[in-house]
């Protein structure tokens, strides 16, 4: 929906001063001692020497530990303006990390003068797990020296928590209580939390600001904005870009994706109408493209400027046990927050397209189950606290109980041959399925692959359709048989409100699947084989066709009415009929879902009543 953003101020002369937009107070950084639950906290423990003032720019605000304290330079050269940066220093970490920070500060004839005057850090650690020494605040640095010439401290040093080693003796990485150390020291009004290992693009502090002077309207608090950027992986060895139009064309070389969309598609990273981005007018500076909101079944959890008035992160939540986002985006959704998306900004993870599973699990089985048990209490505590809204949790994980029922019972029922009829001998299969009930649509998607394995494997892309490391070599095989897999992106005419609703969601569906916008016609023939055949494919019949038939009000010539008219072309013929219309592709649902798997849901459904919902 495109939410109406307010009057835009053209005339520079017209526009009013930061200072009378922004009303904030300034902080000053001095360096003092918090304790919070079981942490100490050092704040602003070795502060930047220059003064900002609360409404003259906006604050990056990241955290980690000293191993990935390499990304500064990149990060401070790029963003030219505050940096508040939390560091967790348990027991001997905490000498590494003033080391490091010492080199940071002196070794770099291009970074070091920027990181003095524009990076403060704060050092945190738990009780138990004191330092042996902690110098003032103000003699940080005395008898500290650092050799140049040598291997930076973090290279080959020791680590005790689990967000660098998952060791039995090591910490969980408390990343919540790191991001409101950072978030809440920050000198500005406006801040940016993210992650070490992301570089936004340059001139955003700027570009940013004059976007707010031009259109002061996006300060309102009825109801709040926060500003979504696009996200982005490169592969390694090439630079990183420095404008839109650099990514739109590493993009078409295959060189940058979307952030996880190789190695976690369902990890709801990439922005709602991302084909629409892409082919935007770019114009100078910078403006928002398009107003949505976190709706009831959304997982998406956008990285976003926002302000320090913004709901805290949940400090319960640990990076090992994930979801470490998850109830704070609840809370933005329950505050009926609007998600900005920017046109021309965008963030670019390190080099490096990850193509394996998103996350390693190892190690991190208790701290799953602990956070699982928590953002039920949590969401019931912010249900009372926010009031309760049209807003729900997106659970990631699956019950292990339920996929080994549904994988066990697959592998004995039998398949039969689309083309002939014919009995097939049970293959074995990668598919996953949902977290307990009720079982969510896209997560009983599955496909052959080409590299049969002989049992469930343990570790596998938990949300894509196939192990990320093996769907280039499956797409690969298809259009190796002759068959159509990507398509042109059609153009369509543009969509009224209620239909890009629905939509969004058809979009999120299709990508379980892996069908993005390049497969067009492969999704209209996937609506029209549903709709001939609705009963063979039940429920994931029901849940797309459900949304199709919301689309009655769509307009000739959109997206919504040509998804509409492939549904019907399904209803009144039959799967003959589907491949006659859509012959340019000839992918069919059996292609894309587990059959056996679907059986064995169905059965479930049947005898277990198990209620299916998108």
């Amino acid at each position: 929906m495109n939410l109406d953003t307010g009057e835009l101020l053209s005339d520079p002369k017209n526009r009013p001063d930061l200072k009378d937009l922004i009303q904030c107070d300034d902080v000053t950084p001095f360096p003092r001692i918090s304790q919070k639950y079981h942490f100490y906290i050092l704040v602003n423990y070795i502060p930047a020497t220059d003064k900002i003032r609360c409404y003259e720019s906006v604050t990056l605000v990241t955290q980690g530990d000293f191993r990935q304290v390499y990304n500064l330079p990149e990060q401070v050269s790029r963003w030219q303006g505050p940096i508040s940066v939390a560091i967790h220093t348990p027991d001997e970490e905490f000498m590494y990390t003033l080391r490091s920070i010492q080199y940071l500060r002196t070794c770099n004839e291009n970074s070091s003068e920027k990181i003095r005057r524009l990076v403060t850090f704060h050092l945190f650690f738990e009780q138990g797990h004191v330092p042996s020494s902690v110098p003032a605040a103000g003699n940080w640095s005395q008898g500290l020296t650092v050799d140049c010439g040598s291997d930076p401290p973090w290279k080959d040093a020791p680590r005790r928590h689990t967000g660098s080693s998952l060791k039995s003796d090591s910490l969980p990485y408390p990343i919540n209580v790191a991001r409101n150390v950072a978030k809440d020291a920050a000198p500005t009004y406006f801040v940016f939390p993210v992650d070490f290992q992301l570089f936004p693009s340059p001139n955003f502090t700027h570009d940013f600001l004059e976007m707010i002077r031009r259109q002061p309207s996006l300060l309102s608090r009825s109801p709040p904005t926060v500003f979504v950027l696009a996200i982005f992986e490169i592969k390694k060895g090439y630079q990183l870009p420095n404008t839109k139009r650099e990514v739109l064309d590493l993009m078409k070389k295959k060189k940058m994706v979307y952030f996880h969309k190789i190695s976690c598609p369902r990890c709801a990273h990439q922005i709602p109408r991302a084909h629409e981005w892409e082919n935007a007018e770019i114009t100078p500076g910078l403006k928002v493209f398009y107003t949505t909101k976190r709706r009831k079944t959304s997982a998406w959890e956008p990285i976003h400027v926002g302000t320090k008035l913004d709901p805290p992160y949940d400090e319960k939540q640990t990076w090992d046990g994930l979801e470490d986002k998850t109830t704070r985006m609840y809370g933005l959704c329950q505050l009926d927050y609007n998600m900005a998306i920017l046109d021309n900004a965008f963030l670019v993870h390190e080099p490096g397209i990850k193509k394996g599973s998103h996350y390693s699990y190892q190690g991190r089985g208790t701290y799953m189950s602990k956070t699982k048990s928590l953002l039920k209490i949590t969401k019931m505590e912010y249900d009372i606290i926010y009031e309760e809204a049209d807003c729900s949790f997106v659970e990631m994980d699956g019950s292990l109980i339920f996929q080994l029922l549904v994988a066990a019972a697959s592998w004995m029922l039998p398949e039969q041959s689309e083309q002939t009829g014919e009995t097939l001998e049970a293959e074995p299969r990668i598919f996953t399925v949902p977290p307990g009930a009720p079982v969510t649509i896209g997560l009983i998607f599955g496909v052959p692959i080409s590299i049969l394995v002989p049992r469930l494997r343990k570790r596998l892309n938990d949300y894509g359709l196939i192990p990320a490391n093996e769907r280039e070599q499956f797409i690969g095989g298809v259009e190796a048989q002759g068959r159509s897999f990507q398509q042109e992106i059609p153009s369509y005419a543009p969509e009224d409100p209620m239909t890009a609703l629905q939509l969004e969601r058809i979009d999120s569906y299709f990508a379980f699947l892996g069908l993005d916008r390049e497969y067009e016609s492969c999704r209209k023939k996937f609506l029209c084989e549903l709709a001939a055949d609705p009963d063979k494919y039940y429920p994931v019949s029901d849940i797309y066709l459900r949304k199709i038939k919301s689309m009655t009000a769509a307009k000739e010539g959109t997206r919504g009415f040509h998804y509409l008219k492939a549904a019907k072309d399904g209803f009144n013929g039959d799967k003959s009929r589907c491949e006659k219309q859509f012959k340019t592709c000839s992918i069919t649902v059996p292609d894309l879902v587990h059959m056996r798997a679907l059986r064995v849901i169905q059965l479930l459904a049947k005898y277990l009543k198990i209620n299916f919902t998108d």
